[in-house]
C-alpha cells in the first residue's frame, strides 16, 4: 500500500470513530466472518473495536444482587466488556454507513 493509500484510509478510519463499524481481516475460521462493533480508537498501526458492552448492574445503586461473595453484580458474566485490536495492515475490507 502507497503511503498516499494509507493516509486516505486511515483519514476513513478517522472519520467513523464513534460509529458501529464492520471489519474483515485476512484470516480464516471465525475472523473470517468479520468483525462488528463501536470503533473506538485508530493509530498507526491499529484500530480497537468495542464488540460487546459491558451490561449495566441490575439495580440502581448496584448493591448486592448478584455474587454474594463480593456484592458485585455479575448479571451476563462479563464484567469488563469486550475489546478487539485489529492491526491496520490486516484488514482488507471496512463497512460503515455512509452519512
Amino acid at each position: 500500500m502507497s503511503n498516499n493509500n494509507h493516509d486516505d484510509i486511515f483519514d476513513v478510519f478517522q472519520a467513523n470513530i464513534g460509529r458501529v463499524v464492520t471489519v474483515f481481516t485476512k484470516s480464516g475460521g471465525a475472523s473470517g466472518c468479520g468483525f462488528t462493533g463501536l470503533l473506538v480508537k485508530v493509530d498507526c498501526d491499529f484500530i480497537k473495536l468495542v464488540t460487546e458492552l459491558p451490561c449495566a448492574p441490575s439495580h440502581p445503586f448496584g448493591l448486592g444482587f448478584g455474587n454474594r461473595s463480593t456484592g458485585r453484580n455479575h448479571c451476563c458474566g462479563n464484567e469488563f466488556g469486550t475489546t478487539v485490536v485489529i492491526p491496520i495492515d490486516a484488514i482488507v475490507s471496512f463497512v460503515f454507513n455512509e452519512l
